[in-house]
């Protein structure tokens, strides 16, 4: 191969790796989820919570009817809920990017504060969940969220099997 030739296939191979660079870099926008549909934090004011021995408030805001019974522990689940930290600052929502529909989950999927905040609901049912860190994600090191205590506005759509 002559050093023209050799050139030229190095010279091209260059020009291709930059554009593929560029490219790569320019496409990428980090764009913050969007939370514009999450409706305001559920009035908790006038309610006194019920307080379990590990630190977990439970408030239930307005009733629903037990159609189906109460929540279990191995039970799926449809919900709207959403994450926010202490100061207000909205962390997670089934209602993110503009999504009304509620979410499908087992209760085993979630952070334990979770899960036990929602035992013993019924379809219809909203509840405030104030988790403290240990039964959130302080026993999962490094996690942002594991110093944090957490509030989950929770409405109980229906429960699944």
């Amino acid at each position: 191969m002559t050093s023209k030739l050799r050139y030229f296939f190095s010279l091209t191979a260059l020009l291709l790796l930059s554009g593929y660079f560029t490219a790569c870099s320019d496409g990428f926008t980090f764009r913050p989820p969007d939370f514009s549909l999450v409706p305001e934090p559920f009035d908790i004011s006038n309610i006194t919570p019920v307080t379990t021995p590990e630190g977990l408030a439970i408030y239930v805001v307005q009733e629903g009817e037990a159609f189906l019974g109460p929540v279990t522990a191995r039970d799926r689940v449809l919900v709207r809920y959403t994450l926010r930290l202490e100061d207000g600052t909205i962390e997670d929502s089934s209602y993110r990017e503009r999504n009304p529909d509620p979410i499908r989950f087992g209760l085993s999927d979630v952070i334990r504060g979770f899960r036990e905040g929602m035992i013993g609901m019924v379809e219809g049912e909203k509840r405030v969940v104030i988790v403290p860190p240990s039964l959130g994600y302080a026993n999962q090191p490094g996690h942002r969220l594991g110093s944090q205590t957490l509030r989950y506005d929770i409405e109980l759509v229906a429960i699944l099997d």
